[in-house]
């Protein structure tokens, strides 16, 4: 699918490269969290994860749904 992109004339270049560097900060750190998330539940032994109710095969879909929502 063809994604046509748009701008308007009154919006200046430098406009939209400080939103592109701004999404990427947001896209980094909340790559960043996720890792950190992954790596804290994943240091955790089965019987701590079992005490909180997860699997180690949940941890990846676990920490995507806290840093990414869905």
């Amino acid at each position: 699918m063809a994604q046509a992109f748009t701008y308007s004339a009154n919006v200046s270049l430098t406009s939209r490269l400080r939103a592109a560097y701004d999404a990427v900060q947001v896209s980094w750190a909340r790559y960043q969290e996720y890792q950190r998330t992954y790596e804290e539940l994943a240091s955790l032994d089965s019987r701590e994860l079992a005490d909180i109710g997860i699997s180690r095969a949940q941890i990846s879909d676990l920490a995507r749904q806290h840093v990414y929502g869905a």
